[in-house]
């Protein structure tokens, strides 16, 4: 059964105070603090993927200067200073690309990321005596290929808070809901099957609490690790970072019908059932308010600027519009599209 288009409105800001936060009740009581998910994007075809949150003034200014390597995680990584002065963590790998495109997507519909780059070559000045780093940084201080993702001025990351997929404070209101699945929806959109969170603190989670430094106490939640994107989701034998071809043949599966008003995604992956199930048509409905706005050449502008080849960036634009598709046909269901269906891909 093919579906029908649907013309779909624009949502309301949502910018949430709840009773539920990373701070304790006695101090929620005494000042008004605002716990953050999603707000409202503004023009999303707008928004210049070139350079994602930041804009262009954000993109690392080289020399750059070794601060020190970091440790955890599956990629090198070191930490360092631009000459503006801003502070940077830098990651080599498989993950470089999928690192710098897949957040561009989330920040384009509402979602907070931190300014991520794809820095094709560079110099580290005072790189020595690096370990798993020293496969991409040579003796001099070159390197080829990184992700540089930025350590915000204007945000304290609560290292010792975080937040779960099935625990935090969106889950209580309808708008709350939406937001939190519309991210969960983004996740699959790019098979970003790395969705560790507060339960998997020991392996490193990929969720994240900041607090905002201004006079008005705030908390922004986040997903802060898009390094396993854009490939292949599977269980821990079968999955893949940035693999445009397997990220191409899984594309007919993204949505595989829906079963009593309720989605059934094709993915697979770290809690996946966390983040796959419980998803309804309207949340489709709501996300899509926004996804669908992205243009095929913010698509490809992002794309390029990651690093992506030219056979890359058509592949991987082309199956991203076949997944948008799939969700405007889901989207395009009157009411709560109770029917089972079979997605079918142009």
């Amino acid at each position: 059964m093919r579906l029908s288009s649907l013309n779909v409105a624009t949502c309301s800001v949502l910018l949430l105070s709840l009773s539920v936060g990373p701070v304790s009740s006695g101090e929620r009581n005494a000042t008004a603090v605002q716990d953050v998910l999603w707000k409202e994007p503004g023009c999303v075809n707008c928004k210049d993927f070139r350079y994602g949150p930041g804009g262009k003034e954000s993109l690392p200014k080289p020399p750059f200067e070794f601060i020190e390597e970091e440790e955890g995680g599956s990629s090198a990584k070191v930490k360092l200073r631009d000459a503006r002065g801003n502070l940077w963590i830098a990651k080599w790998g498989i993950e470089a690309k999928g690192a710098s495109f897949a957040p561009r997507i989330a920040w384009a519909v509402g979602y907070y990321v931190r300014p991520s780059h794809f820095v094709g070559r560079g110099r580290i000045l005072g790189a020595k005596n690096l370990g798993r780093a020293a496969e991409f940084v040579d003796g001099e201080g070159n390197f080829q290929e990184a992700n540089f993702r930025l350590i915000p001025r204007e945000l304290t990351w609560l290292e010792d808070r975080n937040w779960t997929w099935n625990d935090n404070p969106f889950a209580g209101s309808e708008e709350g809901r939406h937001a939190l699945t519309g991210l969960k929806i983004i996740m699959m959109l790019t098979s970003n099957w790395d969705a560790k969170d507060g339960r998997d603190e020991s392996r490193g989670a990929n969720t994240a609490i900041y607090a905002t430094n201004t006079a008005t106490p705030g908390y922004i939640y986040s997903f802060d690790d898009w390094g396993a994107s854009m490939g292949r989701w599977g269980n821990v034998w079968t999955r893949e970072k940035w693999n445009p071809e397997q990220f191409v043949e899984q594309t007919p599966l993204f949505i595989r019908g829906i079963n009593d008003g309720y989605v059934d995604f094709g993915f697979d992956g770290t809690h996946d059932g966390d983040i796959r199930k419980g998803i309804s048509v309207p949340d489709v409905r709501w996300i899509y308010r926004y996804l669908g706005k992205i243009t095929d050449k913010q698509l490809r502008d992002g794309l390029i600027a990651s690093g992506a080849t030219a056979e890359e960036t058509q592949a991987l634009a082309g199956a991203l519009r076949q997944r948008l598709r799939q969700l405007q046909q889901v989207a395009s269901l009157p009411g709560s599209g109770g029917t089972i269906v079979t997605s079918s891909v142009d």
